[in-house]
């Protein structure tokens, strides 16, 4: 996709229009660093205009291999959109791999991460979304969101959880996710496979089936299905601290409770194949007791997140609901207000 055939899609925004940046006006740092696949490169600080010429400039330093792909850390807190997308048609053009181990917020995480040919979150990585806005005002601006999005697409995203991701935090404020949470909503593209938005995708798939189900608690808190103001041990105290499992059991436990209901003549069934999971999950994603910093607890933390996304493909299978493929065709959005 080169950059000239992206008219319509700036059409509706302007170099004004800044998602989350109030850093230094000489834009972004790129640097070589040394890495075991040879020389990425590494990309720091707000984006402004400029940085487009930059990058393109030091791309032939960045060690190509074996597959074709080069490698580029992004670290930024945003900036100037227009920019961000030529910044990212460099990053697509040249087959970039997008890594992320620290903080990658607003442009850099709508923009330039999904413009990877695969895009990955490492252990500290985090990706923080809001809404875009005008930089002159601070006013919220829903066009340029709704932009960014069909840009995401572009490059491969999906569409519904980057506009559901954008919504949930105004332009002054941030929605951090990191890997624990990313990959169930198509946010995270592995080397080898196919583009988040042509595969299905499994929390908005299970959302649309419990809006199917017609399945609502109102009056319950988002979480898991015990107490956690009684929370003693490891496992329990890690679910109750970290907000993206937290997220993910609350989902997988919704649509448990509504398949208990639904199909009544089963519910002996899938009580015990949920009480069989739960002991199989604590004993083989072990949390060492006081283990709970954000640091020591990536690893369980990975590990409860990927057996909760298998126990939700095949509740999920069990409830004979087909898993979505999130295309702007279909518009996930919709599915996940």
């Amino acid at each position: 996709m080169k950059f000239e055939h992206l008219s319509n899609t700036l059409s509706l925004v302007t170099a004004l229009f800044v998602i989350g940046s109030n850093g230094a006006a000489e834009g972004m740092e790129f640097e070589k660093y040394a890495a075991k696949a040879g020389t990425a490169i590494k990309a720091t600080g707000a984006i402004r205009a400029g940085d487009y010429e930059k990058l393109r400039l030091l791309v032939p330093a960045a060690t190509i291999d074996e597959n074709g792909l080069r490698r580029i850390i992004l670290e930024s807190p945003g900036g100037e959109v227009v920019e961000a997308m030529r910044v990212a048609e460099v990053i697509r053009s040249n087959h970039f791999v997008t890594l992320v181990g620290g903080e990658c917020a607003s442009a850099c995480a709508m923009i330039l991460y999904p413009a990877g040919k695969y895009a990955m979150l490492l252990d500290g990585g985090k990706l923080g979304f809001h809404s875009c806005s005008d930089g002159r005002t601070s006013i919220p601006h829903p066009e340029c969101t709704e932009a960014i999005a069909k840009f995401a697409v572009r490059n491969g995203f999906p569409y519904g959880s980057i506009k559901v991701f954008a919504s949930l935090a105004g332009p002054a404020d941030m929605y951090w996710i990191s890997n624990v949470l990313a990959y169930c909503y198509g946010l995270e593209h592995f080397i080898g496979t196919q583009a988040p938005v042509t595969v299905s995708t499994l929390c908005p798939s299970v959302v649309q089936a419990l809006v199917a189900g017609n399945f609502r608690e109102p009056n319950r808190p988002l979480g898991p299905s015990f107490d956690c103001s009684a929370a003693s041990s490891a496992d329990e105290l890690l679910l109750c601290t970290d907000k993206e499992l937290m997220h993910l059991d609350a989902l997988m436990g919704q649509l448990y409770r509504m398949m208990r209901k639904r199909l009544k003549n089963r519910a002996s069934h899938l009580i015990s194949t949920q009480r069989t999971w739960i002991l199989d999950r604590n004993k083989q994603c072990e949390v060492k007791p006081g283990s709970v910093s954000l640091e020591e607890s990536r690893g369980p933390a990975r590990c409860f997140a990927e057996m909760t996304m298998d126990r939700m493909r095949h509740l999920l299978k069990e409830n004979g609901t087909p898993t979505l493929d999130l295309s702007p065709l279909i518009g996930g959005l919709d599915l996940l207000r």
